[in-house]
């Protein structure tokens, strides 16, 4: 029998493995690690009324924030000018401004805006229903892969994860990427635990052919799934589920083939390449200075943040501890590959530069993150309800017990508590970077037709696909971070106008360096304001340079 968690004994006898017979084997929630060490009250939680309580309200959250609709900023403006001005066979070329996204992704996306629209809820379809599948995913698949009493933890972690709230209401493939990886780890239990699932092997089949082309992460998880179903037991001796799953595993491959011969030579591969390894987004491999083994320690830290979601990593890196003594204990191997081995598989791909094994590039794993977090929370709980002293408190481990109910209290406090009051802030003010669209808006109400507006370079792109016909001429500034002499030159060549808007949005503060600042400084020296507007990320001056009198007036709201 494969050492997979399955749930309490009437789950397993549904849902467990099947032995030569035909017939459902029960299995032990998380073979080795008895369900009846885990306390009644976390059990209670994962009544089917609680469970998809939690799914919809993961769901409410994703949807409050859709319909708040922020506006696009830099990443996302980016990727909706190259879908808004190709067609499906444009798309198949290299994409502009150092964009890459599966090809797969791109077509749905331009099915949305032929569908919708070139608005931003138009444009943000694709990754809000991914965003949304999640949810009932997240269900199926935790009932299937974890023991009863922390299907309740996981769900509500899911449901509150600011990374899957935040990327399911963003023009990007991460949301889509958490998706797939998921449905792919389902298909695979169900495989494994069902003697007959012709249903779920076409599934399959079919992800092998696009998967490569709908979400690249899948590289990662697919052989991962392929590894368990072959290794499993009613996989042996099953002529046709072996040739099934051996034809999903050509599939696959050819198509990973077809991709690499595709992307082969585009030169934004080699230029996003760059960008990442200048960021420190590749694994030091093979590490040889105290300097290349403290990036591993900062990654593994930083990725319960994000992808992982916590705004306390330190509490993951806690759980992740008796979540691994539990993965080791009961030899759930299975498990331990299902969600573990994608994350080896980009670390590896990340030491050989192929892909950067940081920030929300990693999305996708963070389903198996919060898997495994719920696991190593019931471990904690299942330690302290075998701690006879909980309930008499009395005897020579009190203390301990004091002690680990402390930790209970405090880990609970660090996810499942700091993580809902923050979704739940995000209800009374969406999460959003840069309010470009209301800029624009304010700026063709006020600007006249001889004014001159200077466009940061950071907002160029933004202020493009907002405002598309421009109520004056523009003057698109320069980048010089390496060199900060050149903003004053640039700013020095504009015409000497009495009205001349700033714009300014997605400002690079970093450092000594402050290039909002150092801009409105230099102009007030050269001419004087006369306005100054604030939004959120980004804000709008209005300057008078051409040497005249007039009189600075400040808006009220600033």
């Amino acid at each position: 029998m494969v050492p997979l968690p399955g749930g309490n004994a009437k789950r397993g006898a549904r849902a467990g493995f099947e032995d030569g017979s035909g017939r459902g084997q029960k299995i032990p929630a998380a073979a080795g690690h008895p369900s009846r060490m885990i306390p009644d009250y976390l059990e209670r939680f994962d009544r089917n009324a609680v469970l998809w309580g939690l799914v919809f309200f993961g769901i409410l959250l994703r949807i409050l924030q859709y319909i708040a609709d922020p506006s696009l900023w830099l990443d996302e403006s980016m990727l909706a000018l190259n879908l808004i001005h190709r067609d499906f066979s444009g798309l198949r070329a290299p994409l502009d401004y150092e964009q890459a996204a599966p090809l797969l992704f791109l077509y749905l996306e331009r099915c949305a805006v032929i569908a919708w629209g070139k608005g931003g809820m138009a444009l943000r379809a694709v990754p809000f229903i991914s965003g949304v599948a999640v949810m009932p995913l997240g269900l199926l698949t935790i009932r299937r892969l974890l023991p009863k009493g922390t299907w309740a933890f996981g769900l509500l972690l899911l449901a509150v994860s600011d990374p899957l709230i935040d990327y399911s209401c963003q023009l990007k493939p991460y949301a889509l990427d958490a998706a797939a990886a998921l449905l792919v780890i389902y298909l695979v239990l169900r495989l494994i635990q069902n003697k007959r699932a012709p249903i779920e092997l076409l599934l399959l089949g079919g992800l092998g052919i696009i998967g490569p082309w709908l979400s690249y992460p899948l590289i990662f998880v697919m052989p991962m799934g392929f590894a368990v179903l072959f290794l499993a037991k009613n996989t042996r001796g099953d002529r046709l589920r072996i040739m099934g799953a051996v034809g999903a595993v050509l599939l696959w491959i050819s198509s990973l083939l077809g991709l690499f011969v595709y992307l082969s030579g585009w030169a934004s591969v080699s230029s996003l390449q760059g960008v990442w390894a200048r960021s420190g987004g590749f694994a030091p491999f093979p590490p040889s200075s105290a300097e290349d083994l403290l990036w591993y320690a900062r990654s593994a830290y930083l990725l319960f943040r994000m992808p992982g979601g916590l705004l306390i990593p330190i509490a993951g890196l806690i759980l992740m501890i008796p979540a691994l003594i539990n993965l080791i204990r009961t030899r759930a191997w299975a498990l331990s590959v299902l969600l573990l081995g994608p994350l080896f598989l980009a670390l590896l791909a990340s030491g050989f530069a192929l892909y950067p094994f940081s920030g929300r590039l990693l999305l996708f794993l963070s389903p198996s993150l919060i898997f495994l977090l719920a696991l190593g929370f019931s471990e904690v709980a299942a330690y302290l309800r075998s701690l006879e002293i909980v309930k008499r408190g009395k005897g020579k481990g009190k203390g301990k017990a004091l002690a680990f109910t402390a930790l209970f209290i405090l880990l609970a406090g660090a996810t499942v508590g700091v993580e809902t009051m923050r979704a739940c802030y995000g209800i009374i003010r969406p999460r959003g970077r840069e309010e470009v669209r209301e800029m624009v808006s304010f700026l063709v109400q006020r600007a006249h037709a001889d004014d001159l507006v200077y466009v940061y370079y950071a907002s160029a792109l933004p202020f493009e696909f907002y405002c598309p016909d421009p109520p004056c001429p523009l003057w698109r500034g320069i980048k010089a971070r390496a060199n900060p002499e050149l903003y004053y030159e640039d700013l020095d060549e504009m015409p000497r106008q009495s009205r001349v808007w700033i714009f300014l949005s997605h400002l690079y503060n970093w450092g000594d360096l402050d290039e909002g600042r150092l801009i409105l400084d230099h102009l007030e020296e050269k001419g004087l304001l006369l306005e100054q507007h604030l939004f959120e990320g980004g804000q709008l001056a209005l300057f008078d340079l051409s040497g005249g009198s007039a009189e600075p007036h400040q808006d009220p709201t600033k």
